[in-house]
C-alpha cells in the first residue's frame, strides 16, 4: 500500500509523548488505538478528553478506578484492540489489511451520519428474533463501504493490497472466530457474518466503487 507521510487528516490529533496532569505517556501501540478512537468519536482521546472528568477517576483508596464510556465505546476499544492482534492470531497480515479495520469503522460512522444505525436499533427492538440478522447485514453494510474506499483509493494501492483486505474481512467472519475459539459453529449466533458473506460484499463494494450497490437489508 503507497502512501506518503504529509497528508493528514484534521480530525487526528497526534499527542504521542506528551502526558496531562495525572496521564502517564502512551507507547506508540496504545497511541494508535487512541488516534482511531479519536478518528471515530469525535473525541480526544489521546489527549484525555474522552473522559468526562477531564482525568482519571481514583477510588477511596488511590487505584485508578474504571475509564467512563458508553457500550459504544467499550465495542471500538474491543475491535481497535482487535486490530493489533490480527496478523498474529487471525494471520491477516498486511498494511491494508489494518486499513480494511480502520474503514469498516469510519462504515459504521457513515451509517450513524445516514440515521441507518438508529433504524436497525428500532428495528431490533420491535422485532427481536430479527436481531442478530439485523446486526449482520449492518455490519456486511460497513464491509461494503470499506470495499467502496478502496475503489476510490486505488492510487495508492499495491498488489495484492486487496487479497489483504478480503484476507482480513474473512479473519473476522463469526464462524471463523467461532471455530478458533470453541471448536464449533452456530450460525445461529452470528452478529458479524461469515467469512465468506464479510469478503464478498467487501469486494462487491471495490468492484463497483458505489454506496448504492452496498443494500445489505434487501434480502432480510
Amino acid at each position: 500500500m503507497r502512501w506518503s507521510p504529509g497528508g493528514s487528516s484534521n480530525n487526528v490529533e497526534d499527542r504521542r509523548g506528551s502526558s496531562g496532569v495525572g496521564m502517564a505517556p502512551v507507547g506508540i501501540g496504545g497511541t494508535i488505538i487512541l488516534i482511531v478512537l479519536s478518528l471515530v468519536f469525535g473525541r480526544d482521546f489521546v489527549g484525555g478528553s474522552g473522559v468526562d472528568t477531564g482525568g482519571p477517576q481514583t477510588t477511596a483508596n488511590g487505584e485508578v478506578a474504571p475509564v467512563s464510556q458508553s457500550p459504544a465505546e467499550a465495542r471500538e476499544v474491543q475491535f481497535v484492540s482487535f486490530v493489533i492482534e490480527l496478523r498474529d492470531r487471525f494471520g491477516a497480515p498486511g498494511d491494508f489489511a489494518q486499513a480494511y479495520v480502520i474503514t469498516h469503522e469510519l462504515g459504521h460512522h457513515v451509517q450513524h451520519l445516514l440515521g441507518t444505525d438508529a433504524k436497525v436499533r428500532a428495528a431490533q427492538e420491535q422485532n427481536p428474533r430479527d436481531a442478530n440478522a439485523l446486526s449482520v447485514a449492518l455490519e456486511l453494510q460497513a464491509d461494503c463501504y470499506s470495499g467502496v474506499w478502496a475503489n476510490h483509493s486505488q492510487q495508492i494501492l499495491d498488489p495484492g493490497d486487496i487479497d489483504e483486505g478480503l484476507n482480513a474481512a474473512a479473519a473476522v467472519g463469526d464462524d471463523r472466530i467461532q471455530k478458533a475459539e470453541t471448536g464449533h459453529v452456530n450460525t445461529d449466533t452470528f452478529t458479524h457474518g461469515s467469512a465468506a458473506q464479510r469478503s464478498s460484499w467487501f469486494k462487491r463494494g471495490y468492484s463497483s466503487g458505489n454506496v448504492k450497490d452496498c443494500d445489505t437489508f434487501s434480502n432480510l
